[in-house]
């Protein structure tokens, strides 16, 4: 069935449309058919089952034509972190890191790391999920803005809620549309009396509003 597979992706891989319409090197082609063999032989070694691998030649072949020694120093790093090579996130977090340099990576890193998150912490969430890395840093600043405000916010209606003082009708489109003054005026201030515990002590959504002033005011 290998064998077979492998004559596939070869044929494809020959016929593919290059990028541009500039044709690939027939050489380049070998080369890259070589760097795959190596690097499924070094997969194998690693326990990876043969079921994942063929699925990923299928679908992503070019992700097993990186440089063997780039490819190999990629296996022990994610091995470093704690990837199980039996595990179908193993073969994920490579295709992540075989599309990305190392600059890349590390100011991908960053973006996490300015909302205080660990390399450990990173690193769990990319065993987790290796399509954390995936989006640009744009985009994951802009979905960690979204968590932060949600995410607390969602606190404060859940307190309301199990009190019977709001209805759980209430859209995560809708809280993450309102501004921060706007959303105390609405669910924070009006239930003082009737929900003390919003104001006994600083509310996750208090805290997130002096966070996000710590950083604003970093960022000026």
């Amino acid at each position: 069935m290998f064998r077979s597979l492998w004559c596939r992706v070869g044929a494809n891989l020959q016929t593919t449309t290059p990028i541009n319409g500039v044709p690939s090197p027939s050489s380049s082609r070998i080369n890259g058919l070589k760097q795959l063999r190596v690097n499924v032989k070094l997969l194998r070694c690693e326990g990876v089952p043969e079921s994942y691998i063929i699925k990923y030649l299928i679908i992503k072949p070019r992700s097993f034509m990186a440089d063997a020694d780039k490819f190999n120093k990629i296996v022990e790093k994610l091995k470093g972190m704690g990837f199980d090579p039996l595990a179908t996130t193993f073969l994920q977090a490579i295709e992540r890191l075989t599309s990305m340099t190392e600059a890349t990576w590390r100011k991908k890193m960053d973006v996490y790391k300015r909302r205080s998150w660990s390399e450990d912490h990173l690193h769990t969430a990319f065993r987790k999920c290796p399509s954390c890395m995936k989006a640009s840093e744009k985009k994951i600043t802009a979905v960690m803005d979204f968590l932060e405000r949600i995410i607390p916010r969602c606190s404060v209606i859940r307190i309301l809620v199990s009190k019977g003082l709001i209805e759980e009708k209430i859209s995560l489109v809708s809280l993450g549309s309102l501004t921060d003054k706007s959303f105390s005026d609405k669910f924070v201030t009006p239930y003082e009396q009737e929900a003390p515990a919003l104001m006994k002590e600083p509310s996750q959504f208090e805290a997130l509003l002096g966070s996000q002033s710590r950083r604003t005011a970093h960022e000026d």
